[in-house]
């Protein structure tokens, strides 16, 4: 039989075990804080009918189940030693197997020790902390702990991994990705995201936020171009920068602007136009016949509700291809091709929809902006209804 050994200097004490709430670990750089690891793990290791031992020094502390029946409903309570400890295999409900690794080897490396397989038990020893674990899979978890605790060593840039599905805090799983693979794994090793009792991530903006920042800082040009023309069907294609308040390497923004195009993630191509070098905006003068047509598209804005000459208005050669208007630093801005494609009509729509950006802060293609179009349009249907009414009445 194979057993995985989680093994580290000194003693525990028994009370430790049975006990919540219960952490000696005061220095800082130490994985378990709550004193509930432990616990956690027994429960879950258990449920998948894994045998744990823990030798501690000459002690050997033996964990089982006992079935207990409470308001005719039977649990299974851990026992350490054949005595019922508080708590039942149903501590952790949500837990993975994976994590109850996690729990014991935290602990060990918080000690300074390490884990290892054997195809041996370990001989006690005075001075000496063992926490034996045979069979529920736990050999086949420890072989991929590399998905668990972070291989420093193959990072492919800074806190970046290869082996994609997993997020760390300091060096330890507190994540995985599971239903929507990662192309790479991420570690928090600033420890930004706060995390949970149980160890979870407290909120995810704060890993959108860990994750944004360190792409945008990546230098190799094919993790670059790997993550922006992700699918969303990834991870790293619904990663939302807008939490990322770092500006990003010259490679990742010339790789991300020049295929804007193949940008799929709206956060991301929203993240570098943002950071797009400005361009030389070349102005002209209106025609009379163009003043006129602005003049009228004004009143009707106006007429509408649509206070469009609220902020400055000027008038540009070109905004980029397709493109006829653009809200920019508190100005509406309105391409050449706007009076040339689409005449009087398009030249207000271009006016009203910028404006609405500037006035109302909303983005193209949000759900926000969506909704402000149709209560606009349901306000003039209302409107129109209203005039015939009257008119019909009188």
């Amino acid at each position: 039989m194979k057993y995985v050994i989680f093994e580290n200097d000194g003693t525990i004490e028994p009370q430790l075990i049975k006990s919540f709430g219960v952490s000696v670990k005061a220095d800082a750089s130490c994985i378990g804080f709550f004193g509930t690891g432990l616990k956690y793990a027994l429960a879950i290791a258990q449920r998948e009918g894994a045998k744990v031992s823990i030798y501690s020094g000459y002690d050997v502390m033996r964990f089982g189940v006992e079935g207990v029946t409470l308001k005719d409903k039977e649990f299974q309570f851990v026992t350490m030693n054949g005595e019922i400890l508080p708590f039942t295999t149903e501590l952790g409900k949500t837990w993975k197997p994976w994590m109850a690794y996690r729990e014991f080897y935290s602990n060990a490396k918080d000690e300074g020790g390490n884990a290892y397989l054997s195809d041996e038990l370990p001989a006690a020893a005075s001075d000496k902390t063992y926490v034996v674990v045979a069979g529920g899979g736990f050999d086949v978890l420890h072989n991929g702990r590399e998905a668990i605790f972070v291989d420093e060593e193959s990072a492919i840039s800074p806190n970046i991994y290869p082996n994609g599905g997993s997020f760390y805090s300091k060096g330890v799983c507190v994540w995985k990705y599971e239903g929507m693979p990662s192309i790479y794994s991420y570690d928090d090793s600033a420890g930004i995201c706060t995390l949970t009792e149980d160890r979870q991530i407290g909120s995810y903006g704060q890993a959108h936020k860990v994750v944004s920042e360190l792409l945008v800082k990546v230098q190799d040009r094919d993790v670059i171009r790997a993550v922006v023309f992700a699918g969303d069907e990834t991870y790293e294609g619904r990663v939302d920068y807008d939490y990322c308040s770092l500006s990003p390497s010259p490679e990742f923004i010339e790789i991300a602007l020049a295929g804007i195009d193949k940008i799929t993630n709206k956060y991301l191509k929203k993240y570098v136009q943002k950071y797009a070098p400005k361009a030389v905006l070349k102005e002209f003068a209106l025609t009379p016949y163009q003043q006129e047509m602005y003049d009228e598209a004004v009143f009707a804005a106006k007429m509408a509700g649509f206070l469009v000459d609220d902020y400055p208005v000027k008038f540009v050669k070109s905004l980029g291809k397709g493109v006829l208007g653009q809200a920019l630093d508190g100005e509406i801005l309105i391409a050449e091709d706007c009076f040339l494609q689409g005449g009087a009509e398009m030249l207000k729509a271009a006016l009203i929809e910028e404006w609405v950006h500037l006035e109302h802060g909303y983005a193209d293609c949000e759900r926000a902006m969506q909704n402000y179009l149709f209560a606009q349009i349901v306000r003039m249907v209302n409107m129109c209804n209203a005039s015939v009414k009257a008119r019909n009445a009188a």
